[in-house]
């Protein structure tokens, strides 16, 4: 196998796996990256047994065939090489050389046979889907799935079609248990029939989160030029767009039934100018106590008070002007988890829904249902 690529492409393509590969010593064969040389091009693919890649980079061929590579070990060295044409051969034994100009590397391989075998379902039929609004949903989402890996089912992002208002919408909800987040998009315009035919979506299918975040990487970069297609088959989802693929196992737990956990009956109602609210949670919360992040919430008549109090550094306080419909309450918060809610919300204004003060708030944009977060309010230490 011997092949000649461009250093920018392969460096580029090498960076993108970095997050996938397995660095644990479980299975010592996924902190491997698997390069298959074709025609005029090479595959480069990594796994983790849950969240898989390949993307086909132009190459000039020498030779075909396989080899495979400590992921983190190439990408240093090609990271340091200059920007030149970078020949690959590989020898007996496994061994792989790597050159460019004056510069010679000779490291040891591993036979492509031990890499486990990831299927892209490539000749299967793909569905388009609106990327934008993937990308925007994922943004708007990801940040409230839980970090516990003891709490599978709450470790990443639930899809699933409803009917809203008579019309077709996809949803996208996220939650720790503490928060909760959830996006609304009508399904329309060339992705409408694609997306109606993944059935597996009327049920509902739950995301990791490390996928997720990978596929917002895969769209980051070149999103205005590039089609996104789907696939849902044998419990992955498998994205593809022009010159890479991406496949991730479904979790298979249920999700929680969210909708519990949004209130319906509110009686205390505030808009707010949403930059100067976020401002003032990041200037009180400075001071607040490290560990908790609890900030307090008071709305009154047309007012809002932000303060903390921590027994080490002392308190702060700021006062908002809001309107207001409602009773006098006092609520306590993790300013973090309002400071990520706010900032996943568009538009000048929010509006904060209260029922009472043992009952969680949500947050949405003014005058707009598509995007909703639900936040539990802490116990306050009167």
């Amino acid at each position: 196998m011997e092949f000649k690529i461009s250093y920018k492409k392969l460096l580029k393509a090498l960076q993108k796996v970095q997050g996938i590969i397995e660095r644990r010593e479980i299975k010592p064969i996924l902190s491997n990256i698997l390069i298959k040389a074709g025609e005029n091009q090479i595959e480069i693919s990594a796994t983790n047994l849950e969240v898989s890649i390949k993307e086909f980079l132009e190459a000039e061929i020498f030779e075909k065939g396989s080899m495979v590579l400590d992921a983190k070990k190439v990408f240093e060295i090609i990271k340091e090489m200059p920007d030149k044409e970078i020949y690959f051969k590989k020898k007996e034994n496994n061994w792989i050389e790597i050159t460019t100009d004056n510069i010679f590397f000779n490291i040891v391989g591993v036979d492509a046979k031990e890499f486990p075998e990831v299927s892209f379902l490539e000749e299967e039929e793909f569905q388009e889907v609106n990327k934008r609004n993937i990308k925007e949903m994922i943004e708007k989402t990801i940040f409230a799935a839980s970090n516990d890996e003891t709490r599978v089912n709450l470790n990443g992002v639930f899809f699933e079609k409803i009917i809203k208002a008579g019309k077709d919408v996809i949803r996208m909800v996220a939650t720790d248990g503490h928060r909760l987040s959830m996006i609304d998009k009508e399904i329309e315009g060339d992705s409408k029939k694609g997306i109606l035919a993944i059935e597996p979506l009327q049920k509902g299918l739950l995301f990791p989160k490390k996928g997720l975040l990978e596929l917002k990487k895969m769209l980051d970069d070149g999103l205005d030029n590039q089609n996104l297609f789907l696939l849902l088959k044998q419990n992955n989802g498998i994205f593809k767009k022009e010159n890479m693929m991406l496949s991730i196992r479904v979790i298979d737990e249920e999700f929680p039934n969210y909708k519990q956990a949004i209130p319906e009956e509110i009686k205390n109602k505030a808009i707010i100018d949403r930059i100067r609210f976020l401002n003032s949670l990041k200037r009180i919360s400075v001071i607040a106590e490290e560990r908790s992040k609890a900030i307090n919430l008071f709305f009154g008549k047309n007012t809002l008070e932000v303060f903390t109090i921590n027994p080490v550094f002392g308190e702060g306080r700021e006062t908002i002007s809001i309107g207001y419909e409602g009773e006098n309450i006092r609520l306590g918060f993790n300013a973090g988890y309002l400071v990520d809610s706010i900032n996943a919300i568009d538009g000048e204004e929010i509006v904060i829904k209260i029922k009472d003060k043992d009952s969680p708030v949500t947050i949405t944009p003014l005058n707009d249902d598509e995007y909703t977060c639900v936040i539990m309010p802490m116990e306050i230490k009167e």
